[in-house]
């Protein structure tokens, strides 16, 4: 599910681990492990959390015992670094939950039966295009 846009995001996070590892002189690890720390891009809400165990139990995985730690993670690497990792499942988890949050479950489960409105559409098309804020 995840678009262009949501892999920019994901690539300037990246980019973000690199220069704090070059101005720091340290690792590329340590400095992800910093920013996922700090959260990522942002600390996810509760209903971010709440919504991202949710779809793992729907899917059959176990959520972890750290998933502000799992959703940091899934944040600062880029999606392409995670495909056909194990932490893949849990990317797509959170960018659904990031959906779901922004745009209600109501219209999230429209937009996947596929029964939006024209209306509808434009809202979710204005919700889903808001930047991500930056720390």
């Amino acid at each position: 599910m995840p678009d262009d846009k949501v892999v920019r995001v994901k690539n300037d996070l990246y980019q973000k681990a690199q220069d704090l590892a070059k101005a720091d002189g340290i690792p590329i690890a340590e400095a992800i492990a910093k920013l996922v720390e700090q959260g990522g891009a942002g600390v996810p809400s509760a209903c971010q959390l709440n919504a991202f165990d949710a779809i793992l139990r729907e899917q059959g995985l176990t959520p972890p015992r750290r998933p502000d730690w799992v959703w940091g993670v899934t944040d600062v690497l880029p999606i392409q670094m995670l495909a056909g990792t194990k932490l893949e499942p849990y990317a797509k988890a959170r960018t659904e939950a990031e959906l779901r949050c922004a745009i209600g479950e109501e219209l999230y489960s429209k937009l996947v039966a596929g029964e939006l409105t024209e209306e509808e559409k434009s809202e979710v098309t204005i919700l889903t295009e808001t930047p991500a804020a930056e720390p």
